[in-house]
């Protein structure tokens, strides 16, 4: 009992160590971009269709509304 306890406080140890080291990079970011590919789903299908279009967004400037500013996508 006395090693499982022993075991768990030194995991416990070791993740607050390699917590510090993270660092925070934000989704909503300037240049970001998200690619999307587009199926179809027939239901007398067996399985989604490929249809090869893709839908890209990216993240670029931003405006300030009601004094809140917003990135525009």
């Amino acid at each position: 009992m006395k090693r499982i306890v022993l075991f768990i406080a030194a995991q416990m140890a070791l993740v607050g160590a390699s917590a510090q080291e993270y660092e925070y990079l934000p989704l909503v970011r300037e240049g970001a971009k998200w690619v999307y590919c587009l199926q179809d789903s027939d239901a007398y299908n067996t399985g989604p269709q490929y249809l090869g279009k893709f839908l890209t967004q990216e993240i670029k400037g931003d405006t300030l509304l009601a004094g809140i500013t917003f990135k525009k996508v």
